[in-house]
C-alpha cells in the first residue's frame, strides 16, 4: 500500500512538473474572464470590478490527492475616445495540494487595447487585444522555483440593442515556455492555447440563453468544455439596482493535465447577480472516478464617485 502510494505521488508529482503549473481552469471562466484570456481585461459596464474566486477539489478516494486553488483579481478602464479603451488589471493565484504541500503561486499584471468597429452610433463590434506579464512560483516550501511569465489574447464581441450578441476570444499563455524545474533540470512549461466563445440568446426581456464554449490545449493534453445557461433578470440589465439569477448546465471532457485517463463531468452552476455583487456556484462531478469539484465565485463591480 505504501509503495502504491509512493508511485501515485511521484507520478503525480511528475506530470505537475511537466504540465501543470498554473493552469487550473475553473468551470465559472466566464466569471473569471481575466484567468482565460488577457485580452478581456476591462470589458466591464462599470469603471472597477473586483472577482475571487476558490475550488476544493473532494474526493471518497484514499489514493486521490486533494486540490485547493483561488484567485483574486481587480481590473479597470480607461477611455480613450468615444471608439477607444484601454484595460489594466492584476491577478493573484494560488493552488496547493494538501498530502505533499506542493503548491503554485502567481502574480501577474494585464493590459488591453479595444476598439470598436462600424457605426459610431451603435458600437455592435468591439476588438480587443491584450496581454500579461508577471511572476511564478512553483513547488514545495522547501525548495522552489520563481520564473517569468508571459501570455497574450484577442477577443471579438458583438452585441445589438436586442441583447443578441457573441463573443470569440484565442489566447496562449506560457509564451516563452519557461523552465519550471525545482530540482536545477530543464523541466520547460508547455504553452497552453485557449478558444472560447458565447452566444446570449434573448428569448424575451427577461430570459435569455447563452450556450458557452472553451477548449485548452497543452502539450500533448485537451480539455473541451460545453454547456448552457438560463438567465433571468428581475429589472433590466443596465439598472443601477439589475437582479437577476442564473441556473445552468456543462461538461467537461477531454484528457486532463494530471490524468493518463479520458475523464468526463456534468457540471451543475447556479449564480445570483444583485446591483452590482454577484456570486456562483458550481459542482463538478467526476464521472466513473469518486471525486468532484466545488467552485465559489463572488464579484463586484463599482464607479468612482462623481465630483460635485
Amino acid at each position: 500500500m505504501k509503495n502504491k502510494t509512493f508511485l501515485l505521488t511521484f507520478s503525480f508529482l511528475l506530470l505537475t512538473l511537466i504540465g501543470k503549473a498554473q493552469d487550473d481552469i475553473f468551470t465559472q471562466f466566464y466569471n473569471a474572464p481575466l484567468l482565460i484570456n488577457p485580452s478581456l481585461t476591462g470589458h466591464i459596464n462599470s469603471d472597477r470590478r473586483i472577482v475571487a474566486g476558490y475550488k476544493n477539489q473532494l474526493t471518497t478516494s484514499t489514493l486521490s490527492i486533494n486540490n485547493v486553488a483561488g484567485f483574486l483579481t481587480l481590473d479597470t478602464k480607461k477611455q480613450i475616445n468615444s471608439q477607444q479603451y484601454i484595460g489594466f488589471g492584476a491577478s493573484a493565484y494560488f493552488d496547493r495540494q494538501s498530502t505533499n504541500n506542493f503548491g503554485n503561486n502567481e502574480f501577474m499584471a494585464y493590459g488591453s487595447f479595444n476598439k470598436y468597429f462600424g457605426d459610431k452610433t451603435k458600437k455592435h463590434h468591439l476588438l480587443s487585444m491584450g496581454f500579461d506579464l508577471g511572476l511564478a512560483n512553483t513547488g514545495f516550501t522547501f525548495q522552489n522555483k520563481t520564473y517569468f511569465d508571459l501570455g497574450a489574447g484577442i477577443n471579438w464581441s458583438y452585441k445589438t440593442p436586442s441583447k443578441f450578441g457573441f463573443q470569440l476570444g484565442t489566447s496562449i499563455s506560457h509564451l516563452t515556455k519557461p523552465n519550471i524545474s525545482i530540482f536545477g533540470g530543464n523541466q520547460r512549461l508547455n504553452r497552453t492555447f485557449n478558444i472560447h466563445g458565447s452566444v446570449c440568446i434573448p428569448m424575451t426581456k427577461k430570459v435569455h440563453f447563452s450556450p458557452v464554449s472553451l477548449l485548452i490545449f497543452s502539450g500533448t493534453s485537451q480539455l473541451q468544455l460545453v454547456g448552457i445557461n438560463g438567465t433571468y433578470y428581475f429589472s433590466s440589465e443596465e439598472s443601477k439596482h439589475m437582479r437577476s439569477m442564473m441556473i445552468g448546465i456543462s461538461g467537461w471532457s477531454g484528457v486532463g493535465f494530471l490524468d493518463p485517463w479520458r475523464i468526463y463531468t456534468s457540471n451543475f452552476i447556479g449564480s445570483v447577480a444583485f446591483n452590482r455583487f454577484s456570486i456562483g456556484i458550481s459542482y463538478d462531478h467526476f464521472i466513473k472516478r469518486l471525486e468532484s469539484n466545488l467552485e465559489v465565485i463572488i464579484s463586484y463591480r463599482f464607479n468612482r464617485k462623481q465630483r460635485g
